[in-house]
């Protein structure tokens, strides 16, 4: 539809055109173009990496043998192969894994000799699609074991794990006895503007239309792999690599179609009663894990946090207000991000979200003393962390 022709339609409409700012004008001429350009787009991405982009990826055999668990371990190396990748994937190992590592970059020489010591298979592939378009190339490749495994782990190195002396994720998953099985859920409870925080309740429910469990950790049932429409889920997946798309096709997808097709599911560390949990916090707890708050980039939370922390220790604590105020958080942004501080210190949470490192400086500011108060045996991801800060770090007030 041209500019002539909205105008044409708005004049005959009755309405006053020449009150109507062009660029609104322009905008709306150029929606039809831009809706069609990402449905081409859409269409033909997927198809687009299998037949193009494919070609580049390489699969080399590591050294530690097949097993009935295989886990598949996504790294961006950027910075090059960190110590954290070698201690997860030896993690994966210890503890009965079989990992198959898949690398959104090319490794070195002596990169790749380090990982296929340690994994049983590598996949070097280019970055398209972020950790879904890597964990459907690892899945595809086993596609004739899927019917065989006891167990299939999806994680990736947006967090740092396992955390020293922290959860033994792994074994607890599997202990659930559930078939889909996360760190953590997100978005199963109603996203409020910061000021509504006496309407905010927590209703757990993971139904709603954007729930789902993070993809940096799943672990999955026999049950869930042998099922033929697993794979036909991952040979049908819309690759992108636009964030929103991965997120709303791979996580919240993945998510959704395990509980559409019955699967058992649930989250090691468990959201559905967090109200209750805060509740029961001492008031000098509960004021300091909404100090440790990460705002994770939201200007409205960090803005609301400081006005709360100012009203806390000038007024007094109001218990209902930080509680509210948390779960608020916690629903907008999601426990791993927000509730970091809190998970590690209370549940040993074995996950350490990177991303808020470089989202905003009071994001960073506690994410850095988070490390430096793990100790020793956490320097090496004390000194990966202050390289990933930016060299200038946005204020987020």
């Amino acid at each position: 539809m041209t500019v002539e022709r909205v105008r044409g339609t708005l004049a005959s409409m009755g309405q006053g055109v020449q009150n109507i700012p062009f660029w609104k004008l322009r905008r709306e001429a150029a929606r039809p173009f831009l809706q069609a350009k990402s449905r081409i787009a859409t269409t033909f991405s997927t198809p687009y990496h299998d037949l193009v982009l494919a070609r580049k990826r390489t699969t080399s055999p590591g050294r530690l043998p097949e097993r009935d668990r295989i886990a598949i371990f996504v790294i961006f190396p950027h910075k090059g192969l960190a110590a954290s990748h070698l201690r997860t994937i030896r993690h994966l190992a210890d503890k009965g894994y079989a990992p198959l590592v898949v690398s959104n970059l090319p490794l070195g020489d002596a990169e790749r000799e380090q990982v296929l010591a340690r994994c049983w298979r590598l996949i070097e592939r280019p970055n398209y699609g972020y950790d879904f378009g890597a964990y459907r190339d690892g899945i595809l490749s086993i596609g004739e074991q899927l019917g065989r495994l006891q167990r299939l782990v999806l994680v990736n190195d947006s967090c740092w794990y396992p955390l020293p002396g922290s959860d033994d994720w792994l074994g607890k998953a599997e202990a659930l006895g559930l078939d889909f099985v996360g760190a953590s859920a997100s978005h199963a409870v109603d996203i409020l503007d910061v000021d509504d925080l006496d309407r905010m309740t927590w209703h757990f429910d993971m139904a709603r239309k954007d729930s789902h469990y993070g993809s940096f950790a799943l672990s999955l049932s026999g049950r869930v792999t042998s099922d033929r429409r697993f794979l036909r889920f991952w040979k049908r997946l819309v690759l992108s690599n636009l964030k929103e798309k991965v997120v709303r096709h791979g996580e919240i997808g993945l998510t959704h179609w395990a509980l559409r097709h019955g699967f058992s599911h649930g989250a090691v560390y468990d959201a559905r009663r967090l109200d209750e949990e805060f509740r029961a916090l001492p008031p000098d707890v509960l004021l300091h894990m909404v100090e440790r708050l990460v705002p994770a980039g939201d200007r409205q939370s960090y803005a609301k946090k400081k006005d709360i922390l100012r009203s806390a220790r000038s007024d007094g604590i109001d218990r209902d207000r930080l509680e509210k105020f948390a779960l608020l958080v916690v629903a907008r942004l999601g426990m791993s991000y927000s509730l970091a501080d809190y998970l590690i210190e209370r549940h040993s949470f074995p996950f350490l979200k990177k991303s808020p490192l470089w989202l905003d400086a009071e994001s960073s500011r506690i994410l850095l003393e988070i490390t430096e108060e793990m100790g020793p045996e956490a320097d090496y991801i004390l000194a990966e962390a202050r390289e990933l800060v930016p060299d200038r770090m946005a204020s987020i007030a």
